[in-house]
């Protein structure tokens, strides 16, 4: 059975993260991201909701973006700004589904968020981040299709429910099932997507 919203709320996740029970972290940038930033050029600001330990947070930063991540977990908002102590970032701990940033980022980076909040939360955050976008900001980044165990945290969503989420509060540009560029272990279970709110760039 998954575990109840109330079971992953701030308290949940510090301890997970004061435990060490975080399987999910590569221990580095996402090789996705890399790609990604290899392929389109970005300027402006960035959010990367659920950061944890900020390696994707500090590679934004690295190629010159000016960036906020965010986290339930003060422990892991500390790790992660002691290893990146000098990169142009701005830690937050805050929830994710209240963020309180309107209007203010070109790009929100999604990996490991999306799959980590309660399915009731999914419309909440989605939300959240257009509503911390500018108008044509995207959020682009990867979610779970298949996990490998029913009960989550991380959770899958259908691809088909994941595009209509995605549909009702962006333009999409692209959407991939399969993600082309997942780690070996998670080949094949990724959706790779990129949108844009709705309206002219500033």
């Amino acid at each position: 059975m998954a575990k109840q919203r109330a079971e992953l709320g701030p308290a949940q996740w510090e301890e997970v993260w004061r435990n060490g029970e975080t399987r999910w972290d590569l221990g580095g940038v996402t090789p996705a991201l890399v790609q990604f930033l290899r392929e389109h050029s970005q300027r402006g600001r960035v959010l990367v909701p659920g950061c944890g330990a900020g390696h994707d947070a500090y590679y934004w930063a690295k190629q010159g973006a000016q960036v906020v991540a965010v986290d339930f977990a003060p422990s892991a908002l500390a790790a992660a700004q002691a290893r990146y102590q000098h990169a142009n970032i701005t830690w937050a701990t805050a929830d994710v589904t209240q963020l309180a940033y309107p209007g203010q980022f070109d790009w929100a980076w999604e990996y490991t968020c999306f799959c980590a909040l309660h399915p009731d939360d999914r419309a909440a955050y989605l939300d959240a981040i257009a509503t911390a976008l500018k108008p044509g900001g995207t959020y682009v980044g990867m979610v779970f299709s298949k996990v490998p165990k029913n009960a989550g945290p991380p959770f899958a969503v259908a691809p088909a429910t994941f595009r209509e989420l995605l549909a009702a509060r962006f333009e999409v540009l692209v959407f991939s099932d399969p993600a082309a560029h997942s780690i070996k272990p998670r080949r094949g279970r990724e959706i790779w997507f990129q949108v844009t709110r709705p309206g002219e760039p500033d």
